[in-house]
């Protein structure tokens, strides 16, 4: 998967669970019923993708999924830059020296910088992609099913509008799937690629880094 169609994706998915997500309120502000929305066709036509689209910038312009996905994201930055450390530091640092590069991003622009210098990383980045794309997906489940059931739930105790309830329980059961059996297996999947680029750097790449970490 390429980076643009990886940034698009992650624009419109949660864009999308948006919509789907919004349709007990829908029907309950119009009063029509759900069996009169035939199918999903409504919200695959121009105007949803539309609204996808702007509801997923929105989303993401207020970092939500970031919620979720902090520590996560620690997790795998934080075991790459200390592979890359351990690959290419050939002289003495001091700890807090240490201590400055694990904090900042200079060690992941070293990754990065690799990785877009050579063909072979460049095809595993692909999979670290679609990988990428799974893990960012399950914490969207998760935060906006875990949103929707804290609104539905309560406006079904409120109104006694039955669809309220059904999109609330299934938001919740949703969400603590998606949190407690999908998230960690795409984040362990997300480590485990970023190993494999790793050992091939260790094996056919050490002296660039070593180039490039000791000069930082």
């Amino acid at each position: 998967m390429e980076t643009g169609t990886l940034k698009k994706l992650r624009t419109i998915i949660p864009g999308s669970l948006i919509l789907f997500g919004s349709v007990p309120a829908y029907t309950f502000l119009t009063g029509r019923p759900l069996s009169s929305m035939q199918g999903f066709d409504w919200m695959i036509a121009g105007t949803g993708l539309v609204a996808s689209y702007v509801l997923g910038a929105i989303y993401n312009l207020y970092c939500l999924r970031a919620i979720f996905n902090g520590k996560s994201h620690a997790k795998i930055t934080t075991n790459i830059k200390q592979r890359i450390l351990e690959i290419g530091r050939t002289v003495p640092f001091t700890d807090e020296r240490k201590d400055q590069l694990l904090r900042g991003s200079e060690l992941m622009d070293v990754f990065y910088s690799l990785v877009d210098s050579n063909d072979t990383l460049k095809e595993r980045a692909k999979l670290v992609r679609d990988n990428g794309l799974k893990w960012s997906t399950v914490a969207d489940v998760t935060v906006l099913g875990t949103m929707f059931a804290a609104l539905y739930l309560p406006l079904w105790f409120t109104t006694g509008y039955a669809l309220f309830m059904v999109w609330g329980l299934g938001a919740a059961a949703v969400a603590s799937i998606a949190g407690a059996l999908l998230h960690p297996r795409t984040e362990n999947k997300h480590v485990q690629l970023g190993n494999n680029q790793l050992d091939f750097i260790a094996q056919h790449l050490k002296d660039q880094v070593s180039q490039k970490v000791n000069s930082l």
